[in-house]
């Protein structure tokens, strides 16, 4: 993941690794507050069409994920 700097001279941090296993996916985005904790997750689809959240913990880790819903593979991209 690369995290953002505010500057448009540099906009992003050097790489870091935030876990494994994310090969899984088809489809990712960032998502702000989906959990009402003001902090920034991740949504991803995978081959069966299963839409999974993982919330920030604030500590630079995630949340192990959560099934949200399924039928996304109906969906092109997710935003």
């Amino acid at each position: 993941m690369y995290e953002g700097t505010g500057k448009a001279s540099a906009p992003l941090k050097a790489r870091v690794t935030i876990g494994s296993g994310f090969h899984i996916y088809n489809k990712f985005a960032a998502v702000d507050n989906l959990n009402g904790d003001g902090r920034t997750g991740l949504v991803g689809v995978n081959g069966y069409g299963d839409l999974y959240r993982y919330a920030s913990t604030g500590t630079g880790e995630l949340s192990k994920r959560v099934l949200i819903d399924y039928d996304f593979n109906e969906y092109k991209a997710l935003y």
